[in-house]
């Protein structure tokens, strides 16, 4: 069985950046943002200097 990967591009999240910066700046959904990053418990408190896995294609656009 072959299994597909989503690809991503890894954003390093700057001071007073919020995910709808980062939304808006890859043009993908706030909610895209925070299901590819599952592991964030509260995405209105993420420290500058996090990494976030932003999806190249916009989940809701997926194929599975």
């Amino acid at each position: 069985m072959e299994q597909t990967i989503q690809p991503f591009i890894a954003h390093t999240l700057q001071p007073d950046e919020t995910l709808w910066d980062i939304a808006s700046r890859y043009e993908i959904s706030v909610i895209d943002l925070i299901i590819y990053n599952m592991e964030i418990r509260n995405p209105d408190h993420i420290p500058p200097g996090y990494t976030l896995r932003v999806p190249v294609i916009p989940i809701n656009r997926m194929q599975i």
